[in-house]
């Protein structure tokens, strides 16, 4: 090593004679000190120890006198930005006390934090305790070799995304290549060059950085997504949904054999008018919620609200042969769950629901506000059902009766007067025959 250094050392001492002569002054500071520097290190090496011990077959490992270490890191500190890097917690593992005493003070002179660990076993436990951003090893270490610690980390997804730069005097390719392959973020020969092991922490606390912020990004994306998903299922049906994902721009059908039924709040243009605005909201939303749960336990869709009203269909967008029973159980469930509200809060609300059976038109309409609607005489009958019916009664056309007879208990109303289809019979439902006492 000292040879090298004497070398170095003439070499700038022929400079510093070469600028003079061609004109360049403003060299010679520069030169004469890097030819001081050399002279200096290689009496320190003189006086020290051999530098060079055998380690392993084909391998080299670097035993570094203490007092050659504490110069060398006194001579690269003058090397240092003014103002050094910060912010990076770094975690050294070294059992040599001089190679440990090196990395603390070039580290730390460079405004890193450290921790420190003997072997890969104690690094290992100090990585899953604490938040280390970058790990400076080496790779002949007790306990726990490199190669293990290296493998440990990118078995665990807490710990992969840690960049790790190995140090060693193992510098067959062999072992660069194996490090490489474990995860190493760099591999640096000993003895290594301060500078550059400054500059490849500080790529690799970038790397981390930006590779940390990526996460963050693809998380918070993730995030906002699942929130668009939820409010698009809240909106529409979620096989529609589906199908809106999936990039369809027109959504239309017909279904031959759909039930709807059509609700409305009895009683509640009066209680609106004596109770405050937030408290009314209040109210509806709780009866409105209560509805929602009863057309999820009956795997029914529901269409819209319009104000006071509540419209749901059975046996679509995923055609079903039980959709009337479906719908009508829910009907009879909406009934009980008005009365259970009036005890709660003191009210006489009522329901006036109607249900009629047939086929339908269903899609998607609006771009900016997506809406899934039924269109049809369907809808316009079951509509009529509602509204020429009586407050507390389900009423209920002789298409959907046809269907449940059998399965639900109803009581003939007779023929009423529905506008623009003459005279139609109806029913109005009372029980399920199944339940019945």
């Amino acid at each position: 090593m000292s040879g090298p250094l004497a070398e170095l050392a003439g070499l700038a001492e022929q400079i510093i004679a070469q600028a003079d002569m061609l004109g360049h002054p403003q060299l010679v500071p520069e030169f004469r000190s890097l030819r001081d520097r050399a002279r200096e290190l290689r009496e320190l090496f003189l006086q020290g120890e051999d530098l060079s011990q055998p380690s392993a077959p084909g391998t080299q490992t670097c035993k570094t006198p203490m007092r050659f270490i504490q110069k060398l890191a006194q001579i690269s500190g003058s090397s240092l930005p003014s103002n050094p890097p910060s912010g990076g917690r770094l975690l050294v593992v070294e059992d040599e006390p001089d190679g440990q005493a090196l990395l603390r003070m070039l580290l730390e002179n460079s405004g890193y934090s450290l921790e420190m660990a003997e072997d890969g076993q104690r690094a290992l436990s100090q990585l899953e305790k604490d938040k280390i951003d970058l790990v400076v090893m080496d790779l002949m270490l007790p306990e726990m070799n490199g190669y293990e610690l290296l493998e440990r980390m990118q078995a665990s997804p807490s710990l992969r995304n840690v960049p790790a730069i190995v140090l060693s005097g193992a510098v067959d390719m062999d072992a660069v290549v194996r490090c490489v392959e474990l995860g190493a973020e760099d591999f640096l020969p000993k003895p290594f060059h301060p500078v550059l092991l400054r500059t490849r922490i500080a790529a690799g606390l970038e790397k981390k950085r930006l590779r940390d912020q990526e996460r963050e990004y693809l998380r918070q994306i993730s995030i906002e997504r699942e929130k668009s998903e939820r409010l698009l299922l809240n909106v529409l049906p979620s096989a529609i949904a589906e199908r809106l994902k999936r990039g369809e721009a027109t959504i239309a059908e017909s279904f031959s054999d759909v039930t709807v039924l059509f609700a409305d709040l009895v009683r509640f243009t009066q209680l609106s008018e004596r109770t405050p605005a937030p408290k009314l909201v209040e109210l509806l939303n709780e009866i409105f919620s209560a509805f929602d749960r009863l057309a999820e336990k009956h795997r029914l869709e529901k269409i819209k609200t319009i104000g006071d009203s509540y419209m749901i269909v059975g046996g679509l967008p995923v055609p079903c042969s039980d959709h009337a029973g479906r719908v009508a159980a829910m009907a009879l469930d909406m009934q009980h769950a008005i009365e259970l509200f009036n005890q709660s809060h003191s009210t006489d609300l009522a329901l006036r629901i109607g249900i009629h059976s047939g086929p339908v038109v269903a899609g998607i309409i609006g771009r900016q506000k997506f809406s899934y609607d039924l269109w049809g005489d369907t809808v316009n009958v079951a509509s009529r059902m509602e509204s020429h019916g009586s407050a507390g009664e389900i009423q209920v056309s002789e298409a959907t009766e046809f269907r449940l007879r059998s399965h639900f208990q109803f009581e003939a109303r007779g023929k009423i007067p529905i506008k623009g289809k003459g005279e139609l019979t109806t029913f109005l439902l009372r029980r399920n025959a199944n339940l019945a006492a």
